[in-house]
């Protein structure tokens, strides 16, 4: 759990809301095509959760 999950100031709505799925490290060895790859999936989840505009 992040520290703003922790914060008792924060609305347990808001706290639920903003709770992101775990994502998948990247290996040490990945490529520049895998990284952006990896940028681009976490990008459009975040537009899904609607966490973030188009």
């Amino acid at each position: 759990m992040g520290k703003l999950q922790k914060d008792v100031r924060v609305d347990q709505v808001l706290k639920e809301a903003i709770i992101m799925p775990a994502q998948t490290d990247l290996a040490g060895s990945a490529t520049l095509t895998e990284v952006v790859t990896a940028h681009n999936a976490l990008l459009q989840k975040l537009r899904d959760a609607g966490l973030m505009e188009e």
